[in-house]
């Protein structure tokens, strides 16, 4: 299968901050994404939001990484 991608960044305050043993977090940013099985039309819905401040990685290395896919992905990837 292939796949279209589209990825747009977002960034959206919390009504209350969240207080953590790493920090406050008071909002919340990450990559929606969009996929659409090329031969179906079909389409899914997802997110890549990671927390940073949980060693995780950032939202910048997410973009990055989705970038690397130039639009398009097969189910491999």
């Amino acid at each position: 299968m292939n796949y279209l991608v589209q990825i747009r960044p977002y960034r959206l305050p919390l009504r209350a901050a969240v207080r953590t043993a790493h920090g406050v977090i008071a909002e919340r940013s990450g990559v929606a994404l969009r996929l659409e099985d090329m031969a179906t039309g079909h389409c899914c819905y997802g997110e890549a939001a990671p927390l940073p401040q949980f060693g995780g990685c950032t939202v910048e290395s997410a973009r990055s990484v989705l970038g690397t896919l130039g639009g398009r992905a097969t189910a491999e990837q």
